[in-house]
């Protein structure tokens, strides 16, 4: 199976916070993502609000782990059976391209990753 992200989704930290926002455990993403209970519980501490708390968290992770990608987050939602979420920056159609970075699309309007 193939699962193919549009060169729409950009993977930046607005478009990573809107295919997320909804996502029911914040913490539970954190986990799979890599997370420590510690850093956890420091963004909770410092943040105000559940919506402060998954910025934080994923300003983290996209700056910290040199793996974070759209396939990881993926993996990380179906892990927590969160596939509605997963399932929001999925494009749907087996395109071509593949992704070089993040953020970064080569030739094509999407890239793919087999499943």
């Amino acid at each position: 199976m193939l699962k193919c992200y549009s060169r729409a989704m950009e993977f930046n930290e607005k478009n990573i916070f809107n295919a997320i926002k909804h996502v029911a455990e914040w913490q539970a993403l954190g986990i799979q993502l890599g997370f420590k209970k510690g850093e956890l519980s420091i963004i909770k501490y410092d943040s105000r609000s559940t919506n402060e708390a998954i910025i934080s968290l994923i300003d983290h992770w996209i700056n910290n782990d040199k793996n974070a990608s759209w396939k990881q987050l993926d993996n990380a939602l179906q892990l927590m059976g969160e596939r509605k979420l997963s399932d929001s920056f999925y494009c749907g159609e087996n395109l071509t391209g593949t992704a070089r970075g993040k953020g970064e699309i080569e030739d094509g309007i999407s890239f793919c990753i087999g499943m």
